[in-house]
């Protein structure tokens, strides 16, 4: 079976450069800490280390970026500026705050619903990158959660299509209503769109939470609890200008070319095992209890590559970050390929946030889809309640419709398969998302998230039959440790901050963590970055998590000595997303 990657890729980067973390470190503190030093000279560097955070704080709080992604990131924005300014105690909540939002914009690449620059690529160029410049573009668009509160206040009947046409472009919403407030509200989210300066946005936010509150509590009862607590999220949400476009080529398009036809063709075989096999109507459940043991089994088998089959696989979207010292080195050939987690859906343009070259997108797949009828199989969670979770699945079933000719999509979220001896091809794309695999039911430690588990299926495929790009690539190992438990005066101040540190470093050493690492401490919550050297994060850290707690960690790669992307001086974490089809 062969697999084909669409010609459309998407860099996402982080909003902030990595080096901002920088202006918030305590390392000289650490290190006589560390070296035991009096006690004297220790609460001097850490008040001399304290009065450079301050200034940085002041001096990064003024930046646009970082106000346009706190802004995204929370209506109580002006708030938190205000009381950030005022804030006097050391080490106080405010300042802690800024550091875990400053962590999230220098490390976490730009996904929908937060800050970070997207760029729009593909495959086909000289260089193994090549960067060039393109004119910026700004996109405000609804979050879906506050779209919902508003359909449900007016009681607005919305299809699946009108519910994203208006997420992604909000002035639609007035086709729907004759509201004055709709329109006000409207009218809002378009100045807001239009402004540069942080000021006048920050003054056009607050106008449109006020607004949004007027619209979504017209009809609601005092006692109806609507949209899950809006009080404590953004109801817009803003991509950043982009200002560059790119293009992959030559030796890591062919390296990426192996990867996709490695793991396109394991998983066809588990997807036809798994959907002859299964019989449970727990659908969810039968996934996961037996996708490790097929997947096991077929790894062991001698030819374990998929002929070609009337049972297609997933469509998939593999997450890969790219370790350079600079985009020359990476173009030379000086490089490793970061496999992340590998998406079984079509999540590429099934965010709004690529909205803008969607149709592009969708023509490029239907061309690489192969030219037979395809019937859509789907065995996922039942979430018929929540648009958003459906647009992936949406998205499949626009791509079928395309490939097989039809005027309209036919295919019910949860249908049900066709007669097994159809002559139509099957689509099962495998609903597993983050979920837990088990391994085995009598051991109940051995099991593992499968956005961990897919990447080092990729890697042991690659160390079996193709070494010399296994030798290039790697995953990101995860690791088990118990938090520690330490007590904090209600008032922080110096000594408490010299006697964490010390109390921290020593854990670290004992469980051997990194300075620089990623830590999940939910299933449901995406990995917070801790550096060590920054007690604020530290503490918030340990504090979100809780004492005495199993989290799980993994080391920071590419770090801040292997992101290619920017300049001598600042440089940006950025990962590429592409997606893959069966072309049987």
């Amino acid at each position: 079976m062969k697999f084909e990657a669409v010609n459309f890729v998407v860099m996402r980067s982080a909003g902030l450069p990595i080096q901002t973390l920088k202006n918030f470190s305590f390392e000289k503190s650490i290190e006589l800490i560390k070296n035991n030093a009096e006690e004297k000279k220790v609460i001097e560097s850490i008040k001399n280390e304290n009065n450079s955070f301050c200034s940085a704080k002041e001096n990064i709080s003024k930046k646009r970026e970082f106000r346009d992604m706190v802004r995204a990131s929370s209506p109580q924005y002006n708030i938190f500026l205000r009381r950030l300014k005022e804030a006097k105690g050391f080490m106080n909540q405010y300042e802690r705050k800024m550091v875990l939002y400053i962590q999230r914009a220098a490390t976490k690449c730009g996904t929908a619903g937060s800050y970070g620059p997207v760029a729009i690529g593909c495959f086909g160029s000289e260089n193994n990158i090549e960067v060039t410049l393109e004119s910026a573009k700004n996109y405000v668009l609804l979050e879906g959660w506050a779209l919902d509160a508003i359909a449900k206040s007016l009681k607005l009947n919305l299809s699946e299509k009108e519910f994203h046409d208006i997420m992604e472009f909000p002035a639609k919403l007035l086709e729907k209503t004759g509201n004055s407030d709709v329109e006000k509200f409207v009218g809002l989210v378009n100045l807001y769109a239009a402004l540069e300066s942080p000021n006048a946005k920050d003054l056009a936010f607050e106008k449109i939470n006020r607004a949004f509150k007027k619209i979504a509590e017209q009809k609601k009862q005092r006692t109806e609890k609507i949209a899950g607590d809006y009080e404590s999220r953004a109801v817009i949400y803003e991509l950043a200008k982009r200002n560059r476009k790119f293009a992959i080529g030559s030796e890591l398009e062919r390296e990426i070319k192996r990867i996709n036809e490695l793991f396109g063709n394991y998983l066809a075989k588990v997807s036809e095992k798994l959907f002859f096999e299964k019989e449970q109507e727990n659908e969810e459940e039968f996934l996961f209890k037996n996708f490790a043991r097929v997947s096991e089994g077929i790894l062991k088998e001698k030819d374990w590559r998929k002929k070609n089959s009337r049972i297609l696989p997933p469509i998939f979207s593999p997450d890969i970050a790219i370790s350079a010292k600079n985009i020359d080195e990476l173009n030379k050939g000086k490089y490793k390929i970061v496999l992340g987690e590998i998406h079984v859906a079509p999540t590429l343009f099934s965010s709004p946030m690529y909205a803008f070259e969607r149709n592009r997108a969708i023509e490029e797949t239907v061309k690489k889809m192969p030219r037979k009828k395809i019937s859509l199989v789907i065995y996922s969670p039942n979430r018929e309640d929540n648009f958003t979770q459906q647009l992936p699945v949406n998205m499949l079933k626009e791509i079928v419709a395309k490939v097989n000719g039809d005027k309209e999509m036919c295919w019910a979220y949860r249908a049900k398969p066709e007669c097994r001896n159809s002559t139509s091809l099957l689509f099962f794309p495998l609903a597993i998302g983050r979920k837990l695999i088990f391994f085995d039911k009598h051991e109940k430690d051995f099991r593992m998230w499968s956005s961990e588990y897919l990447p080092q299926i990729i890697l042991r495929l690659l160390e079996k039959f193709a070494p010399e790009i296994h030798k290039k690539a790697e995953v990101r190992k995860t690791k088990i440790v118990e938090t520690p438990e330490f007590k904090a005066p209600k008032k922080l101040n110096e000594f408490f901050m010299k006697r964490f540190i010390g109390e921290y470093e020593k854990w670290r050493e004992e469980n051997n963590v990194p300075k620089h690492v990623f830590f999940r401490y939910s299933p449901v919550r995406q990995p917070l970055f801790v550096d060590f050297s920054l007690p604020h994060l530290v503490y918030e850290f340990f504090k979100i998590a809780g004492a005495k707690q199993k989290v799980s960690f993994t080391k920071f790669s590419p770090n801040e000595n292997e992101t290619w992307f920017g300049n001598s001086e600042e440089n940006f974490c950025t990962e590429f997303r592409y997606m893959v089809i069966p072309n049987a």
